[in-house]
C-alpha cells in the first residue's frame, strides 16, 4: 500500500468520531498529498472493501458519509431487529418507531442514513403503500395460506454444502416489489411473487440446506431467469460457496410432476462444452436434449422454433417402424423426439392417428 494510503488510513482511525463527511474525508486525504478527487474515491472504496470504514458511493443518500466505526452502525441495525416492539410486530416498524430506538444523542439527524444502511444490507424494506418497513428475519415463521395450481409448474432448487443464515432474507428484501397480495403473502422462510400474470413460490428448507422454487403462470421461463439472476447474484457475494443449480427433467415421466428427477446445471454445462447434446433422466432413462432442457427454464436458452413439417409418409414411416403399437404412443414420441415442441407432438401424434 502506498504511504499515503497508509497515512489516511492511520489517520482515519485515530479519529474519535463515528462518522464523517466526504468533504472532510477528501481534505483529510488533501492533507496527505492527494491531489485528484477520482484518487481520493479510489482510496474511500478501497478502505470501504477492507471493512476499515463505510462508504456507499452508489447510493445518492450514503455517498455524502463516512462510517468510521462500522460497530457503529451494525449496534444501530441490532438495536432495531432485537426491540421488543418490533418482534412483537413480526418485523413491522415505522420511522416514529426508530425516534424511539435510536433517541441516543449518538445518532442524532443520522437515522435516514442509518435506516437506508439498513436496507443497503438487504435487512429491510418499505412497503409501497405505507410508511411502513418490514425486517423479514423476524417475520412469522408460519407460511400463510394461498391457492397453488399445481399443473404445469416448473421446478427448480438449490443445494447447499453449507447454507449460510439470512440468504432468504436478502432474497426478499431485494425481490420485495413483485411480493404478492400488496407485498402481503410473505413469512420468515419463504415468499410468493406475482409478475405478468405469473406466480412463484420460493421456500427455504435452513435444515436440508436447499432452495425450493415452483413457478407457475403465462411466462414461468421468463420468471424463472428473474428469480435464478437474482439468487445467483446473493451466492456471488459470499466466497467459494458451494452451491448447486439444479434444471427440472422435462421427460415423459417427470414432466409435471412436483418432484422431478433434477440435472444439476453445472453437469449440462459441462456436456454442452463437450459437444454432447443430450442427458439421461435417472428415472425413465430416457436421453433429452440439453438445449431445450435449459430453454424449457431460462430464457437465454430459449431455442429457436423449428418449422417442422411432417407429411403423412413419414408419420406412417415413424407410425410402422418405430413404435409399438401396444405401448403408451405419446411416451414413446418423447423419448424418441424429445426435441419436439408441444405443438409439433400434437401435429405428429395427429398426423399419426390418420395413416
Amino acid at each position: 500500500m502506498p504511504k499515503t494510503w497508509v497515512d489516511v488510513r492511520l489517520a482515519l482511525e485515530n479519529e474519535t468520531q463515528n462518522y464523517i463527511s466526504l468533504n472532510e474525508f477528501l481534505n483529510i486525504c488533501e492533507q496527505h498529498g492527494f491531489k485528484r478527487r477520482e484518487d481520493k474515491l479510489q482510496l474511500s472504496g478501497y478502505l470501504h472493501d477492507l471493512g476499515t470504514c463505510l462508504h456507499f458511493q452508489n447510493d445518492p443518500l450514503l455517498n455524502k458519509t463516512l462510517i468510521l466505526k462500522p460497530e457503529w452502525g451494525t449496534d444501530a441495525v441490532y438495536k432495531v431487529l432485537d426491540n421488543q416492539r418490533v418482534k412483537n410486530n413480526h418485523g413491522r416498524f415505522s420511522k416514529t418507531d426508530l425516534s424511539y430506538i435510536w433517541q441516543a444523542a449518538k445518532y442524532d439527524n443520522m437515522h435516514d442514513e442509518l435506516l437506508q444502511l439498513m436496507m443497503n444490507f438487504k435487512l429491510c424494506y418499505k412497503l409501497e403503500y405505507c410508511d411502513t418497513y418490514i425486517a423479514p428475519q423476524i417475520l412469522p415463521t408460519k407460511q400463510p395460506d394461498f391457492d397453488w395450481n399445481e399443473n404445469n409448474n416448473t421446478i427448480l432448487r438449490y443445494d447447499y454444502e453449507f447454507m449460510p443464515k439470512g440468504m432468504m432474507t436478502q432474497f426478499i428484501v431485494a425481490m420485495h416489489k413483485s411480493i404478492e397480495d400488496k407485498q402481503q403473502r410473505v413469512w420468515k422462510e419463504g415468499v410468493v411473487l406475482q409478475k405478468d400474470e405469473t406466480r412463484a413460490e420460493i421456500t427455504e428448507e435452513y435444515e436440508k440446506r436447499e432452495i425450493h422454487i415452483r413457478i407457475q403462470g403465462k411466462n414461468r421461463r421468463e420468471l424463472a431467469t428473474i428469480v435464478l439472476h437474482e439468487w445467483d447474484k446473493i451466492h456471488d457475494s459470499y466466497y467459494n460457496l458451494k452451491v448447486q443449480k439444479l434444471i427440472p427433467c422435462n421427460c415423459y415421466e417427470c414432466h409435471n410432476q412436483q418432484q422431478p428427477y433434477f440435472h444439476t446445471y453445472k453437469s449440462l454445462l459441462n456436456l454442452k462444452s463437450k459437444g454432447i447434446s443430450a442427458s439421461q433422466c435417472d428415472h425413465s432413462g430416457v436421453m433429452l436434449d440439453i438445449q431445450k432442457l435449459l430453454g424449457d427454464v431460462l430464457s437465454e436458452y430459449k431455442p429457436q422454433e423449428k418449422n417442422i413439417n411432417i407429411n403423412v409418409m413419414q408419420a406412417d414411416d415413424i407410425n410402422n417402424s418405430n413404435l409399438n403399437q401396444g405401448d403408451n404412443v405419446e411416451q414413446q414420441l418423447d423419448q424418441q423426439f424429445s426435441s419436439l415442441t408441444p405443438e409439433q407432438k400434437a401435429k405428429l401424434l395427429e398426423q399419426l392417428k390418420n395413416t
